[in-house]
């Protein structure tokens, strides 16, 4: 079976690459930098976030919604990263 932190990185890698389909970048290593600045945070966040509830408690229930709110916030950053920050570059 697949943890459902892989499914969601999973996920959050098939939007990133949508989006890197639908925006043209202007080189390969730009195209790099935007992929890691939209999925970089959403890995990191629900890593980080997995890590912490750990701690708290080790029921399921508790480490799917720390995941998913790990990984929403990361996808937030990431977000506000390639369309507010990179754009400007």
């Amino acid at each position: 079976l697949v943890s459902a932190d892989i499914c969601l990185r999973r996920l959050w890698l098939l939007c990133a690459l949508a989006l890197c389909a639908v925006y043209s970048v202007s080189s390969t290593m730009r195209g790099v930098l935007y992929f890691l600045a939209f999925v970089g945070p959403s890995i990191l966040f629900a890593s980080g976030s997995l890590t912490a509830s750990l701690t708290f408690a080790r029921t399921l229930p508790v480490q799917l919604t720390s995941a998913i709110g790990g990984s929403s916030n990361g996808f937030a950053v990431g977000f506000i990263v390639v369309f507010y920050v990179l754009v400007v570059l």
